[in-house]
């Protein structure tokens, strides 16, 4: 405590790699601190500020997740630096799930995402967009035989910000207005708000994914996922879920609905009850980062952010685990200020 040197004095370690997505809608850790930024979280800091600088590198270049396929290894580093050949193109080609080499569309993923499931439950299809997730993920509930419920969020006003007088305030009435997150006169009321959905459609047996973290204790934390087993009802209502995670298959944990404060544009603040899940089948490009997978669809053509196609493809271990819906070799783009950082590390060694 009340250390003047960097990071308190304290030995800071960090792991990552530049090469692939960044934060959502953040700049890149090496491109250092906004005055903005930093006035938010230090009350001050001055401007041009790069804790960065302050880090010695060391590069780890064991390619350990596919150790046991060369080929596609040397093949994943040419696409993480944006240095693929033609040769790789007819590799990938090779990867197409419609027999006939054309470009898939997700109906016809869905299906093909459900056969390999007999296979490989762990499958999972990976999109670079939410719209593309959802519209997957309904068609493989739809395919699955499974009887469907939906759950909407129930959302209660909590404050309206902008007030003029304090005693008008939400949170001074004794009545509390509470509506669903689809109501039709909701239209600011956002799909997702601190990882909560405005509404879910699950059936028995759907992949799951924790949205946030319920129990560290216990490894219950944002991104894990597994099977939904069963569900509790009171009164007609589904009150908890019960959930095979896939550390833990031979358990199930019951989630209740957790609640989160939101705000909207005009500054009202909101509170949202929702269960802390959603269906897994496909996720986006950046909720799969840092996993290892055997098996993992994807979908290049409406890829619209550097590594995209790097992150999906490196997921699984081998090429035999690749399974392309369509392949856009022009997605396969690289960020040049990640490649530049790089660069200056190495030639610090």
């Amino acid at each position: 405590m009340g250390s003047r040197e960097d990071f308190g004095g304290l030995n800071v370690v960090v792991f990552g790699d530049l090469m692939q997505l960044p934060p959502v809608r953040a700049r890149p850790v090496f491109e250092g601190l906004t005055p903005v930024i930093a006035r938010r979280v230090f009350g001050g800091f001055g401007c041009g500020v790069n804790l960065w600088r302050l880090f010695q590198f060391f590069e780890l270049t064991v390619n350990v997740r596919q150790q046991n396929d060369k080929d596609y290894a040397d093949l994943l580093g040419r696409m993480r630096m944006g240095e693929m050949t033609d040769a790789d193109e007819v590799v990938l080609r090779t990867r197409l799930i419609d027999p006939t080499g054309a470009p898939a569309d997700l109906l016809f993923a869905a299906q093909y995402h459900l056969n390999m499931m007999a296979e490989d439950p762990l499958i999972m299809t990976l999109l670079p967009r939410v719209s593309d997730v959802l519209t997957f993920n309904n068609h493989v509930i739809e395919r699955m035989g499974e009887e469907s419920f939906s759950i909407d969020a129930d959302d209660t006003q909590v404050q309206r910000k902008r007030s003029s007088k304090p005693w008008q305030l939400k949170r001074y009435s004794i009545i509390v207005t509470t509506e669903t997150a689809t109501a039709k006169d909701n239209k600011e009321v956002p799909t997702v708000a601190a990882g909560l959905r405005s509404n879910l459609t699950l059936c028995i047996n759907s992949r799951v994914m924790l949205r946030r973290t319920i129990d560290r204790v216990n490894g219950l934390v944002n991104g894990l996922t597994g099977v939904l087993v069963e569900v509790k009802m009171m009164d007609g209502e589904i009150y908890q879920l019960g959930i095979r995670f896939d550390r833990t298959p031979g358990q199930i944990h019951w989630v209740p609905k957790t609640s989160a404060m939101y705000e909207l544009s005009s500054g009202e603040v909101r509170c949202r009850r929702q269960f802390p899940v959603e269906a897994a089948f496909g996720v986006t490009c950046h909720k799969a980062q840092g996993l290892t997978l055997a098996n993992v669809i994807m979908s290049t053509e409406s890829m619209f952010a550097n590594a995209q196609f790097y992150v999906s493809a490196s997921r699984v271990t081998a090429l035999s685990g690749l399974h392309l819906i369509n392949l856009d070799m022009a997605k396969a783009t690289v960020d040049e200020k990640a490649k530049e950082e790089y660069r200056r590390l190495r030639a610090l060694n």
